[in-house]
């Protein structure tokens, strides 16, 4: 693939050469990054550049359909509670659920999605086992999907979700009609107070 006029690339040494310079590579590294206008795609890049080499994978193209959607149809019709904090950058999920009910979510998902594993945890709620997960993904990639997504394939009834942030007001439509998500506005300082409470 060739690279976008005016765009710099790095020049790697090939296998067998001796080091490269590293300053040389930090320079064109930082190069690349200051003329790259896609702060998802470069975040990634970075995230890929720092994976130990035997567990770099061969590159994937994710598109809407084949990821992002499908983990929110997912977790639309998942059981158990959700909680949302969508601001103008981050938007972040919790989901409550009986440790007997979890079901299994990729690590990635879309271009920005992530699962937290490393953040869940267990508690005892109403005599029962729950377990608490994590996700987030950025605001920009949420609303992509749900501009793309227009409606259910089946109706399904309201699911109410309780959500902070400015993006959670600015969304509410779009998760409507697009997941039947109906977001109930919640002021972040009383959701942190009340989710200390809780814990």
């Amino acid at each position: 693939m060739m690279p976008k006029a005016g765009y710099p690339t790095l020049q790697l040494k090939e296998e067998g050469d001796e080091k490269p310079d590293l300053d040389a590579l930090r320079q064109q590294l930082a190069a690349a990054a200051a003329a790259c206008d896609n702060a998802s795609l470069l975040r990634r890049a970075i995230l890929e550049l720092s994976s130990p080499p035997e567990l770099t994978m061969a590159p994937q193209t994710p598109t809407i359909s084949n990821t992002a959607l499908q983990a929110l149809e997912k977790l639309r019709t998942a059981p158990g509670v959700f909680g949302l904090d969508i601001g103008g950058t981050l938007a972040k999920m919790a989901h409550m659920v009986s440790s007997d009910d979890m079901s299994e979510m990729p690590k990635t998902f879309g271009l920005s999605g992530q699962y937290h594993d490393g953040l869940k945890f267990e508690l005892d709620y109403n005599g029962s086992t729950k377990q608490v997960n994590f996700m987030s993904g950025t605001t920009e990639q949420l609303e992509k999907v749900l501009k793309n997504k227009r409606t259910l394939a089946e109706q399904l009834p309201n699911k109410r979700v309780v959500a902070s942030g400015g993006g959670a007001h600015r969304l509410a439509g779009l998760l409507l009609e697009a997941f039947s998500v109906e977001v109930i506005p919640f002021k972040e300082m009383e959701s942190l107070v009340s989710g200390l409470a809780f814990l």
